[in-house]
């Protein structure tokens, strides 16, 4: 047989007194030195204004570009100017070392901003070259 027993009870907060307030003693204070002046507001401008031509903002392809650079290119400094044949090979290199391993890739020679041979290594025993023969 089990019975079913309900206790109640009443908590009060048990007050006690504080101990009295101790007679403190004065302390010495060494005295500090003035803090400096804060400029005045032109004074802040014209150290924070840069000195030299004024910089336009970057477009939105010029952020694309560069997030393009850094994050997929690997470039620690990468600017804002327009993608060119240069980041296309780099991107193309990236993605063959990706799929097929370190011997893959894509290697490009220019002279006088002409491209004179390419390599493209597509794994062991694949690779299309050519060149000028000039």
């Amino acid at each position: 047989m089990v019975r079913e027993v309900t206790l109640v009870a009443r908590l009060e907060p048990v007050r006690t007194e504080a101990p009295p307030i101790a007679v403190q003693t004065p302390v010495a204070v060494a005295a500090k030195a003035p803090a400096p002046a804060s400029p005045t507001p032109e004074e802040f401008l014209a150290a924070t204004t840069p000195t030299g031509p004024p910089t336009a903002p970057p477009t939105l392809g010029g952020l694309i570009a560069q997030q393009l650079r850094h994050k997929v290119l690997d470039q620690p400094h990468a600017d804002a100017r327009p993608l060119n044949e240069a980041d296309a090979a780099a991107a193309v290199d990236k993605g063959l070392r990706r799929l097929g391993g370190e011997q893959a890739g894509l290697a490009v020679e220019q002279r006088d901003g002409r491209i004179t041979r390419f390599d493209l290594r597509l794994g062991p025993g694949l690779t299309v070259s050519a060149s000028r023969g000039r």
